[in-house]
């Protein structure tokens, strides 16, 4: 086979190498509280269902509730039955498990334990009137607790009561491994005496569902405990409501809120009481999760206020019931309170906070929040404060239901914060807030996800524990080594608009558990932001699959992009095909596409527009998509259109009489495609510069040739990289083996960005490098403009070497001029493929190490590198 001329690394290296509802919620509301969210997943029979709690976890999403049908493939046990669910960042479900007894469990609580991100734990919490996996009624309802790991094995349950009405309300995990769950009884639990009508109880367990001890806390009235939470420290807090008065507190009249703080052997510290002479509610507790350690704690609930027209703590009543937010510092000193609602009856259901010292507050409210008009029906709400109280945003949610338009009531139950950009509430709604119109059942069990967090507002600030704080603040660079016996090798990289990072290329053996399909193997494999990684995807045939780019689009799917010469996607048409995979952001296959020609194909760059069009650009020596070649046993670049659902629209060639190629594709703001790659020819009557010289073309998006730019110097130049800026400039990144442009010769061979305008004519042109040679990989531009451009060096650029070819990376300002260079590697060889930058700047690259990285171990052969670099 004649093989394509590679880029000088691959010259060196030799290696050939997810029922979804994306929606738009049905509400004629155009006002920005009202904005759609991300995306919402409704889960329904024609029995109730609610989802009661949701939590985040190492890029998943576990969602707890209970049915009186049968959600998943797991069949109905009788009455109401509990269900947990894990979902994808995009929504899209993994798994679903339901269980029960005869009678009826109600699912009240869920915690995720994921210090450990092999060994993920899910907790359930709730009560039961039956015996649950063989246990034994106590009588009356009993508390439980369920374990699952991550794959949606139940390990254990446990189940406790009086033989009275015992009830868990919520559930939290600790940075120790330990569970605490929260509720109320009638009796005494566990061998402890009743105060008088409804106590608050408070139980431990270990991870191995072992109960540590139990506490019961109440006055001679009705107590009630409704949530709990658990500090960086261990130290444990439970919130609730009181008719008497708690813990030596004296009682304000009607029902008071409460918080009361345990440590982790169970002695009490102290109790908080506070109300009005009317009914105040606490209904859910939440900790901090601030990289400085600080504890804050945050309870949420309602008020009706006193009968003299004051709410809670002298703040203003506003309607029937307002939302109440508090919050208390570990000392339990009250730090502030905010009242918020309507003139109509509201109420909080969650809290959660993120590691930027946010608070996100779900619920309830019957009419508009900003302009107070009446809705006819509750909508889901969501409200944004910041660690000083102020609010900073407001999403409200209504469904829509043809068959009853009556019955369209939503509620928040429980919110959920993730460590990147992801805020997702869990509750139930009469409607539709999915693709469905509703009216077919009962209530639905909801979650939606909105785009919002941390990272969204204090980028770069957010080191969470779930569940707990995360003293350390998350290293400002790391290095992930994945490997095989054979050889593997990263050449995409992409960061999600959802969160996390992917990244794409060729394996040459089963890799991280999954088993390889024979030749070489196309992967993808995503990481968090701190690095740690989440899963790894593998498909082929038995013949050679090749990844060498991937895109995403803005609801997370992945495009990726190379060639098979198997039967992946359709029939083989001769040698290598082109090779597009759409994967949805679990990394689910959703469509393969194939095609070629007699001769060779490969794809090396893919790019997503804004009408969410897929752009397909490489090389082929054969006639391709009804195209002639313009050389003979040459390569042409070319590009090919796609739409979202994978119909090919039309291809262009791109070539002169001798070898071209396309390695790289952009799309601008208004759908102007860039071209970047490498010609040994002449186009468009250019004159040559060298051995082979750099190109950018500019097509509209029906392929039409705007403009062509040809550049290099005397030696050998290749471009790997393009990008555009707002105003349509357009950047080109490669190597160069001599003097370009009017910039001298650094070394043997050079980095180089130059910058075009947006009609092509060229503007300057920068080159890099070390006395030795220098190998480019990849470019990206930030949303400030500037640019990082990525590769590898023998020699010393900008740090001491260390030894055989090392990873570098440039950041430029957008004329160009170097910002800071960052050199590693080991002993061995590095070099760096592609590079993305993530929302709060800090940039990532991606490629191989044949050394052991970092004090990491090598797997045999070139192990994929994963680098995030100090900014």
């Amino acid at each position: 086979m004649h093989w394509m001329w590679m880029r000088q690394w691959e010259r060196r290296l030799g290696v050939l190498a997810v029922a979804l509802a994306v929606v738009l919620p049905l509400s004629s509301r155009a006002a920005e509280h009202t904005q759609p969210p991300a995306w919402s997943r409704q889960l329904g029979t024609s029995a109730y269902e609610q989802a009661s709690a949701v939590a985040a976890a190492r890029g998943e999403v576990y969602v707890a509730g209970y049915t009186g049908g049968q959600v998943g493939a797991d069949p109905a046990k009788g009455g109401y039955d509990g269900f947990v669910m894990k979902l994808g960042v995009d929504g899209s479900p993994t798994w679903t498990r339901q269980y029960g007894s005869p009678n009826n469990e109600y699912v009240t609580g869920l915690a995720v334990d994921d210090r450990d991100p092999k060994s993920v734990a899910i907790y359930v919490a709730g009560y039961t009137t039956g015996g649950l996996d063989g246990q034994t009624s106590a009588g009356g309802s009993d508390l439980f607790l369920v374990k699952y790991d991550a794959a949606g094995t139940r390990l254990w349950t446990r189940q406790l009561g009086t033989g009275l009405g015992d009830f868990a309300q919520g559930v939290a995990t600790a940075p120790d491994g330990s569970v605490y769950v929260t509720g109320y009884t009638s009796g005494g639990l566990d061998g402890n005496t009743n105060a008088g009508g409804q106590d608050l109880f408070l139980v431990k367990y270990d991870a191995a569902g072992s109960r540590q001890w139990t506490r019961q806390l109440g006055s001679a009235s009705n107590d009630q405990a409704r949530g709990v939470a658990v500090g960086a420290d261990g130290a444990v807090y439970v919130t609730g409501f009181t008719s008497g008065g708690l813990d030596g507190n004296t009682n304000a009249g009607g029902q008071d809120l409460f918080l009361a703080k345990y440590d982790v052997a169970g002695t009490r510290q102290w109790t908080r009481q506070l109300g009005t002479n009317g009914l105040d509610v606490a209904q859910a507790v939440a900790t901090s999760r601030r990289s400085s350690g600080e504890t804050e704690i945050y309870v949420v609930g309602r008020t009706r206020g006193s009968t003299t027209g004051t709410g809670l703590d002298g703040r203003a009543q506003l309607g029937d019931y307002d939302i109440v937010v508090l919050k208390y510092d570990a000392a339990g000193t009250r730090v502030w309170t905010r009242q918020d609602g309507t003139v109509g009856e509201d109420s909080a259901s969650g809290v959660a906070s993120d590691g930027g010292g946010n608070v996100y507050v779900t619920g309830s409210v019957p009419l508009d929040l900003m302009s107070g008009a009446a809705l006819g029906s509750n909508d889901l709400v969501l409200l944004k404060y910041d660690a000083a109280g102020a609010r900073l945003g407001v999403r409200q949610l209504g469904s829509v239901n043809d068959a009853n338009p009556s019955l369209r009531s939503d509620w928040g139950l429980g919110v959920a914060a993730d460590r990147e950009r992801g805020v997702y509430v869990a509750g139930y709604t009469e409607g539709g807030l999915g693709t469905s119109t509703g009216g077919a059942g009962d209530k639905d069990a909801v979650v939606v996800k909105y785009l919002d967090g941390c990272e969204v507002n204090a980028p770069g600030a957010c080191a969470l524990g779930y569940g707990w704080g995360k003293v350390t603040p998350p290293p400002a660079s790391w290095a992930r080594q994945l490997g095989a016996s054979g050889d593997q090798y990263a050449y995409g990289l992409v960061h999600s608009p959802l969160g996390g990072l992917y990244a794409t290329g060729v394996t040459q053996d089963g890799l991280d558990g999954n088993t390889s399909a024979g030749g070489s193997d196309l992967f993808l494999v995503r990481y968090d932001t701190q690095g740690a990684r989440q899963w790894t995807r593998q498909l082929g045939t038995s013949q050679e699959e090749l990844a060498y780019a991937i895109a995403n689009d803005t609801g997370g799917n992945l495009y990726v992009a190379g060639a098979t010469a198997g039967s992946l996607g359709g029939s083989n048409a001769g040698d290598y095909d082109v090779l597009l995979v759409k994967f949805d952001a679990e990394g689910r296959v959703k469509w393969i596409r194939q095609f070629g020609s007699l001769d060779f194909e490969l794809a090396t760059a893919v790019a997503v527009a804004p009408d969410g069009s897929v752009y397909v650009a490489g090389f082929t020596y054969g006639n391709l998509d009804g195209n002639t070649n313009a050389g003979e046993l040459t390569g042409d670049a070319f590009v090919t259109r796609y739409d979202p659902e994978g119909n090919r629209l039309w291809t262009r060639l791109l070539g002169t009489n001798m070898h071209d190629q396309a390695e790289a594709i952009t799309v601008g703001a208004d759908g102007t495609l860039y071209v970047a790659g490498t010609t040994e020819g002449s186009m468009d009557g250019v004159t040559q510069q060298g051995d082979a010289d750099a190109f950018v073309v500019a097509l509209t998006g029906e392929g039409k040739v705007l403009w062509r730019s040809q550049f290099g110097s005397a030696g050998y130049d290749y471009a790997v990289g393009v990008a555009v800026d707002e105003v349509g400039r357009v950047y080109v990144a490669g190597g160069v083996g001599a003097s370009f442009d009017g910039n001298p010769q650094l070394g043997q061979e050079d980095l180089f960005l130059t910058r075009r305008s947006p009609s092509g004519a060229r503007e300057w042109s920068r080159t890099y490098g070390s006395a030795e040679s220098d190998f480019a990989g990849g470019l990206a531009r930030d949303a400030a403009g500037n640019l990082y451009l990525t590769g590898s060096t023998l020699g010393a650029l900008g740090a001491t070497s260390f030894g055989g070819q090392d990873v570098v990376l440039l950041k430029l300002d957008a004329e160009g001029l170097p910002l800071w260079t960052r050199q590693s590697g080991t002993d061995q060889d590095e070099h760096a493929e592609a590079v993305c930058v993530d929302d709060s700047g800090a940039p990532y690259t991606a490629g191989g190490t044949l050394g052991a990285f970092e004090g990491q171990r090598n797997a045999g052969g070139y192990d994929i590198l994963l680098q995030k670099h100090a900014p």
